[in-house]
């Protein structure tokens, strides 16, 4: 998906902008790719809240990221959907088969160096299904977050450190 590739690019190249000018304390929204910089300075938090909306209920928030210095992008399958003869197609194709992808996770959320890295990282990981896409992020150490088609939520260590526990 080249437009959320540039999406994420353009993201990348305003944070170096920002940065080169002396601006540490930002934050970049475009359409759901996000950079974190710094800290939330207006609400006094020293980092960026984000929630992961369920893909179901964009009301509904299955859980809220804690981000400084890092960027997070969703993919999914929930979003950009049409049929064709009855049959539900969406925006990620499987560049194996042309095709939409047929796969058990609805989105896929990925925190990552930079924006590129985390929205190619995020349709990769909702392309290839939940279970390679766990090995494939747990050998990279890429931290994820996905609701699958049953409405389960899954996430590995390593999205753990981002993740705001409202009961401590």
């Amino acid at each position: 998906d080249l437009g959320g590739i540039a999406k994420g690019y353009a993201v990348d190249r305003v944070v170096r902008l920002l940065r080169e000018r002396g601006y540490v304390d930002f934050l970049i929204d475009a359409g759901g790719d996000i950079f974190a910089s710094g800290r939330n300075t207006e609400l006094g938090y020293d980092s960026w809240g984000i929630d992961i909306a369920d893909p179901s209920d964009v009301n509904n928030r299955l859980a809220l990221l804690r981000l400084r210095d890092v960027a997070v992008a969703t993919s999914g399958t929930d979003r950009r959907t049409w049929n064709v003869e009855g049959n539900k197609r969406h925006h990620l194709i499987d560049p194996r088969t042309g095709k939409s992808a047929v796969t058990d996770v609805v989105s896929a959320t990925v925190v990552g160096a930079s924006t590129v890295q985390a929205e190619v990282f995020a349709k990769t990981l909702c392309i290839i299904g939940r279970e390679k896409a766990l090995i494939f992020a747990e050998e990279r150490h890429i931290p994820v977050f996905f609701v699958t088609d049953d409405g389960k939520t899954v996430y590995n260590s390593f999205m753990k450190p981002f993740l705001y526990d409202e009961t401590a």
